[in-house]
C-alpha cells in the first residue's frame, strides 16, 4: 500500500490528527520529511494541497520541484 504525501508526512511526524502538522512545533520535522522525498514521489496535485495546508497560498500553478522548494525554504 503506498501512502500518500500527507499520510506520509503525518506518520513522519507520529500525528494522530492531519491538524496537527499545523503546529508550529512540528516544523522542523515536516521540513526534513518533506527533504528526504524528491519532487517525483508524489503527484503535483499533492505537493500543492500541502503547501496550501501547511503555508495558507495556493500553489496549483507551480511544478512539484518548485512546490517542494517553497515548501523547505518558508517551513
Amino acid at each position: 500500500m503506498r501512502w500518500n504525501l500527507f499520510e506520509t508526512v503525518q506518520r513522519h511526524v507520529g500525528c494522530n490528527y492531519l491538524s496537527d502538522l499545523q503546529c508550529s512545533q512540528y516544523r522542523p520535522v515536516i521540513k526534513a520529511c518533506v527533504k528526504q522525498y524528491t519532487a517525483q514521489d508524489f503527484p503535483q496535485r499533492e505537493w500543492a494541497d500541502l503547501h496550501y495546508y501547511l503555508l495558507q497560498t495556493r500553489a496549483t500553478e507551480m511544478t512539484a520541484e518548485a512546490i517542494q522548494q517553497e515548501l523547505l525554504n518558508h517551513l
